[in-house]
């Protein structure tokens, strides 16, 4: 933890899931004081992301990510919670077969057949903890996927 936060404080943006992981859709769940206290130690505002992964028309999940305001520790939960309401109803209004508006497409997929698992939905499922078993393979972390050295 005190290595993030000495790294927060020199300017990376370092990822923290407050309740602890990628939650299934609903409320947000309790919050745990990890974010606060590396935001109090870093000195940095903290930036609430509401994070989504979903089947919408597509062949795999989609995952939309969406930012919110600076914030202090004390904000967090009515930041997020704000956040997290917004991003639930861009996706129940959107057309399924369009990115909702607003949201930019980052990351296509190689036009994968409905029934093909390919290496994104496989992150992706990593990433949500869906469908997760003991038998299923560990994806290897690229060297160029870390944040940090």
């Amino acid at each position: 933890m005190r290595s993030l936060a000495r790294d927060a404080g020199a300017g990376y943006w370092i990822g923290v899931f407050p309740e602890g992981a990628i939650q299934a859709a609903g409320p947000l769940q309790a919050l745990q004081p990890g974010a606060g206290w590396l935001a109090q130690i870093a000195r940095v505002p903290l930036v609430p992301v509401a994070i989504r992964v979903v089947v919408r028309a597509g062949p795999g999940p989609e995952a939309f990510l969406r930012f919110g305001t600076p914030c202090l520790t004390s904000e967090l939960p009515s930041q997020l919670a704000a956040v997290l309401q917004a991003l639930d109803a861009d996706l129940s209004s959107a057309d399924p077969e369009r990115p909702p508006a607003g949201y930019l497409l980052r990351v296509t997929g190689l036009g994968a057949r409905p029934d093909e698992v390919t290496l994104a939905v496989r992150w992706l499922t990593r990433l949500s903890g869906f469908g997760r078993t003991e038998a299923a393979p560990e994806l290897p972390v690229p060297a160029h996927g870390r944040m940090r050295p």
